[in-house]
């Protein structure tokens, strides 16, 4: 949904972890394979999880418009908000009024486009049965490794990147993982380096593989047939690729077998926020933490009523139609019991795209959940950090994923 061009500045590397010894990833990873599928991932059963109901929702807030220029220093760390949920009493959730009625038309729970959209007929899925295959070496050094793949979810070939660290590392022969969801921008315009390139790096020097999946229907393949009806297919690309990568963790002579399946995290920016939040309600044991960066609601019909300022009302008319009961049942904020995964929270305080009160309303309901969550917000920034708010937000997300992730001997 979000606009994230501009990103472009560069970050203080935190000091990396180096590999104490070296050893022949090639094999496993390996090299270019001009297309030969190397990895085909068998069935993996979801497990059932119960839904409730969950309270209604705020009508949505008119986002702020400062005047202020950013401060890239000055008050950054006394003004960046944290809340925690570790000891003490919970905060009390905001009360979340009904939705007041669309003076337009609605369709109907059963009409065809909402089929397969809930989260209960997500949660009843099999994901992860797809071919995978590495396209080209990007780069080999003495620290890390880096590939271009491709790989099948449903019927769509979605394309991204991964990157490796040199070695073992520091805790064994498996690597915890980041996978990072880039937020919207124009399939037209869409790049799949520029945006997360700088990230990739700081995860990778603090020993973590990260993926990057572009999502299908963006270039360098073709824009093809499909409905994405709330963004949901893009959840679906991101949850086969996780199902691959954890199946393919258990073959120890496979391109996964550095992969530590019960430590895999997500990092969403705006839009990729929303994927991040859906991803972790339908499979929440796949994911170890997820840092929401100016995130998306879980709300669906918050989302579109923003949408609606931006697009053309046509080209989203389904998610202006639907009705309530269908708003419930694809929303991750009624479905927050269903979380497990640890929640860190960022948010630019005057960002005009994605309201900051969207975040600050989750971590009120996270915290009466008793979950827990970690929630910044950054003084004078809008939608997109950068500067020396980038670096110490880039701190805290590495910081974060380590202090949930787990050892194995």
């Amino acid at each position: 949904m979000a606009l994230c061009t501009g990103l472009g500045c560069q970050t203080a590397d935190p000091p990396p972890i180096l590999p104490t010894t070296t050893s022949d990833i090639e094999s496993d990873l390996g090299p270019a394979t001009n297309n030969q599928v190397i990895w085909e991932a068998t069935l993996e059963q979801p497990e059932a999880v119960t839904p409730t109901v969950q309270p209604t929702r705020l009508p949505p807030t008119a986002p702020p418009n400062p005047t202020e220029t950013p401060d890239l220093v000055a008050n950054l760390v006394d003004n960046a908000t944290l809340v925690s949920l570790a000891t003490g009493e919970a905060a009390t959730a905001t009360q979340r009024p009904t939705r007041k009625p669309e003076p337009t038309p609605t369709l109907s729970a059963d009409d065809p486009a909402f089929v397969g959209t809930s989260i209960d007929e997500l949660t009843e899925r099999i994901y992860g049965q797809g071919w995978f295959t590495f396209t080209e070496t990007i780069e080999r050094n003495e620290t890390f490794q880096q590939f271009t793949f491709e790989y099948l979810s449903d019927s769509q070939i979605v394309e991204g990147f991964i990157t490796v660290p040199t070695g073992t590392g520091e805790y064994g022969e498996k690597f915890p993982v980041v996978m990072l969801l880039h937020g919207y921008i124009n399939p037209n315009e869409y790049e799949m380096f520029p945006y997360t390139t700088r990230y990739v790096m700081d995860f990778v020097d603090a020993g973590y593989i990260v993926v990057h999946p572009s999502y299908r229907g963006h270039p360098p393949k073709p824009r093809s047939t499909w409905r994405n009806v709330f963004r949901i297919e893009y959840a679906i690309d991101v949850l086969n690729l996780m199902g691959i990568m954890r199946q393919g963790s258990e073959d120890l002579a496979g391109p996964f077998r550095r992969v530590d399946k019960n430590n895999i995290f997500l990092w969403g920016h705006s839009m990729g926020g929303g994927i991040a939040q859906r991803v972790i309600t339908v499979r929440p044991d796949w994911t170890s933490g997820a840092v929401l960066y100016a995130s998306m609601s879980g709300d669906e019909a918050r989302n579109y009523e923003r949408i609606r300022e931006w697009g053309d009302e046509r080209t989203w008319r389904v998610e202006y139609f639907s009705p309530q009961e269908v708003i419930e049942s694809v929303s991750p904020i009624y479905h927050l019991d269903r979380w497990t995964a640890p929640i860190s929270i960022h948010h630019g305080n005057i960002d005009s795209v994605v309201p900051p009160e969207w975040s600050r309303e989750l971590c009120e309901q996270l915290q009466a959940r008793r979950h827990p969550v970690e929630c910044f917000e950054y003084y004078n920034y809008r939608h997109n950090l950068y500067g020396s708010a980038e670096d110490v937000f880039m701190s805290r997300s590495i910081a974060f994923f380590n202090t949930y992730r787990t050892y194995s001997p």
